[in-house]
């Protein structure tokens, strides 16, 4: 076996090690700019995520009963 294959492999550890060290370090620089929300501020937006999308659910739901209703509709008729 050659002596050169272990080194050749950790060179290639070593340069995806400082790939991801810079990656993790680029992240937490990132993660230092962000303006997190207020509790207040983040309940407000969930409260608001949850209704809208019970009101979407409703509105698919209602086209979904009148569309299967008039397919139904059809087919009984012919």
């Amino acid at each position: 076996m050659s002596n050169k294959a272990p080194q050749r492999r950790f060179k290639i550890a070593k340069k995806y090690m400082t790939q991801l060290v810079k990656y993790i370090k680029a992240t937490s620089a990132e993660l230092r700019q962000v303006v997190w929300p207020t509790q207040k501020q983040a309940l407000t937006y969930t409260v608001l995520v949850i209704i809208i999308s019970t009101i979407v659910a409703l509105y698919v739901g209602a086209f979904d009963y009148l569309f299967s209703q008039g397919i139904d509709m059809l087919i009984n008729r012919f």
